[in-house]
């Protein structure tokens, strides 16, 4: 896990043995500080699962719409 100073904290979890086929890993994000951050990830034709477990989650699409998540989005396969 890594936090930098501003509140942020990401981690890569390794998938189960049983899951490796339809999983790669899990990569977990949290903002533990009171400021908006914006990260731009970049998966290569890969499904995204989105959870929220606290506020809703804003993500930007390449044509500049943007879609809140509540609770959870399947993405896929995108590029």
């Amino acid at each position: 896990m890594s936090n930098d100073p501003m509140g942020y904290i990401t981690e890569r979890v390794k998938v189960p043995e049983e899951f490796e086929s339809v999983f790669s890993h899990f990569y977990f994000a949290g903002n533990d500080s009171d400021e908006i951050i914006k990260k731009r990830l970049l998966p290569s034709f890969q499904t995204i699962l989105v959870f929220s477990f606290g506020h809703p989650v804003e993500i930007t699409t390449r044509n500049n719409s943007i879609i809140t998540v509540s609770t959870c989005l399947v993405v896929g396969p995108i590029k």
